[in-house]
């Protein structure tokens, strides 16, 4: 018998309503009254759905992942328990509740395809939780889009059913099958797991399956397999780079032998991807070649020259990209005022308070995974909270917090003024660059248009070009053939660059326009903006961390998609601190925290 609304469990947690049910479990939503009515998770184990035989095995299973999640501890993309319990023979599981839909709601519906880029960065995503998992020697055993989900407030997947009891426990409800244990296991699961058998690798394969899906726009059960080898067959069904799906092929890969064996091992083989295999090779050469020259190993002054003229050349190839001249020399500058981080020098339970830029809410999110899960930064926590607050999501307004000292680092998506200073003491502040944006122009996903010229989007952003049947042949909607434009607010930094890379600096279409109508500012944050529903008939612009939404593409300019390597359309991102004339930071723990992501990087 289900729980009915109010009703009160475990002394403090009352009932709102039932999110769901399994054969052996049911999952509510509740308000914890000891917290001001702070919503939470209760599940419940159905004691009544157990043969006497079964009862032990669930409770030792439901037990089980209450101490998983308690050793997980508090990791920002897993729920944090909150309590475990025995009442009136039942026994309840009270959890942190993460509100939004999950991935099969959102950006994994079926006959969805997302772009290689936006499947990597998922991948990597659910990969970095599973380091977490697997290094504390635990095994999920149920990754499937069902239990991720994409927390809205920074984009982060969120694991919801760490050990599944319905899945994890090999029985069925005692009204089915007369009784007796058979094994259930979803599509995503490895081969092994058939027949009760589960290894780290298994959680690799289940995210190799959820990778194929996000390509092919297939679920598993749908794609064709090979009738001898029973290995499934998908390749033809994407245009994906070859790189990937290699790394694909190997974390699906029937033979458990011959599968990825841990999740770094794949990661290491995501970041190769998109990065021309050749440039590893030139810069090592590059390297010996100057070595040589500093020993005068290498007198010919012709070989000299040949040197130099490859570095200007490949430096303009590596032209967008963060640091490209440390690939080369390495900013002797920066090595001195950020050294690798010393442990010892770190008070524990330091703090790195970030606010600012909401085209890095993305980054700052990859940066803090990044610097959480090495040995070092356990003595410091990297806290983003103060973008819950909407007030505080601009470059400006986070140099304002800065200098307030109400945070130690501020996010920034433009460089900073020669010699600029805080307004308010004076105090001078520096920036390093931790990032490039690739600022995106985008619409709704049934919208027809895949690529636009510069020229085009230019006309659209001064009202020159206001239907969308002057780009599509047959637009499909009549109703909604005008072209809607989503401007951002002139105090927006995004704006700014927008202007700068698309309307070469000229204005956008003004007030006096007749087809100014076609102009809409209503929304103030970009990420608010990036978040929405579009029409059909609306484009914006936007960063890209902030355009990963499933209603939305992301449009190729010139023929070249953002994220790309020659995509021309970027801006560097900066992390922006107080500091002496020297730049060296005031806060020893920002310096250590600077320290490690940029010898990281």
């Amino acid at each position: 018998m289900s729980l009915e609304k109010n009703t009160l469990v475990g002394g403090r947690y009352r009932i709102i309503e039932k999110l769901g049910e399994g054969g052996f479990g049911e999952t509510y939503k509740a308000e914890d009254t000891y917290r001001m009515g702070e919503t939470v998770v209760v599940k419940r184990l159905k004691i009544e759905s157990f043969s006497r035989e079964d009862l032990t095995t669930a409770k030792e299973l439901f037990e089980s992942e209450a101490k998983s999640l308690k050793q997980l501890g508090s990791h920002p993309q897993i729920p944090k328990l909150e309590a475990y319990f025995e009442e009136k023979t039942d026994f309840y599981l009270v959890m942190e509740y993460i509100a939004e839909k999950n991935l099969s709601e959102q950006e994994l519906k079926q006959g969805s395809q997302l772009e290689e880029g936006e499947v990597i960065n998922l991948l990597k995503s659910i990969l970095k939780i599973l380091q977490v998992i697997h290094s504390k020697n635990l095994i999920h055993r149920d990754i499937k889009p069902n239990n991720l989900i994409r927390r809205s407030i920074d984009q982060q997947i969120v694991l919801i059913d760490f050990g599944c009891v319905t899945n994890d426990l090999n029985i069925q409800n005692q009204n089915q099958a007369n009784g007796k244990r058979t094994l259930t296991v979803s599509f995503y699961a490895a081969p092994e797991q058939c027949y009760g058998q589960a290894y780290p690798c298994s959680d690799i394969y289940a995210v190799g399956m959820i990778g194929i899906q996000a390509l092919t726009g297939r679920l598993p059960n749908e794609l064709p397999r090979d009738q001898i080898t029973d290995e499934i067959l998908w390749k033809h069904l994407t245009k994906a780079s070859k790189r990937l799906k290699k790394v694909l092929k190997k974390m699906i890969c029937y033979d458990v032998y011959n599968r990825y064996k841990t999740v770094n091992e794949v990661l290491k083989d995501l970041d190769k991807i998109g990065k021309p295999r050749s440039v590893a090779k030139l810069v090592h050469s590059i390297k010996n070649l100057i070595a040589q020259i500093k020993k005068r190993k290498v007198n010919n002054f012709w070989t000299t020259i040949a040197v130099v003229g490859i570095i200007i050349i490949f430096s303009f190839l590596l032209k967008g990209n963060t640091n490209n001249l440390n690939l080369l020399f390495g900013d002797t500058r920066i090595k001195k005022i950020f050294p690798p981080p010393n442990v010892m020098e770190v008070a524990i339970n330091a703090e790195v308070r970030i606010a600012g830029s909401v085209a890095m809410i993305a980054k700052n999110n990859d940066l803090k995974n990044d610097f959480e899960k090495d040995k070092f930064p356990a003595k410091i926590n990297v806290d983003l909270s103060l973008y819950n607050d909407k007030k505080n999501r601009s470059s400006d307004n986070g140099i304002h917090l800065l200098c307030k000292e109400e945070i130690e680092i501020a996010a920034s998506s433009r460089p900073l003024k020669y010699g600029e200073k805080c307004p308010t003491n004076g105090k001078r502040i520096f920036a390093v660059q931790v990032g490039t944006d690739y600022l995106s122009v985008y619409v709704r996903r049934n919208n027809p248009v895949d690529n636009l010229e510069k020229s085009q989007i230019k006309k659209i952003a001064q009202c020159e070009t206001t239907e969308w049947s002057v780009l599509v042949r047959n637009w499909p909607d009549k109703n909604q053939k005008n072209i809607q434009f989503l401007n951002r607010p002139p105090e927006s930094g995004t704006h700014d660059v927008f202007k700068n890379k698309f309307l070469d600096n000229q204005p956008f279409c003004s007030k006096e326009n007749p087809n100014y109508s076609t102009m809409i500012i209503e929304i103030p944050d970009e990420y608010t903006q990036s978040s929405q529903n579009l029409t059909v008939n609306q484009i914006a612009y936007g960063s890209y961390g902030n355009t990963a939404f499933s209603q939305l593409k992301r449009l190729s300019i010139d023929g070249i998609k953002p994220g790309k390597k020659n995509y021309l359309y970027t801006r560097p991102l900066f992390y922006v601190y107080v500091a002496e004339e020297d730049g060296k930071p005031e806060s020893l723990v920002v310096q250590q925290f600077l320290g490690f992501l940029l010898n990281e990087k």
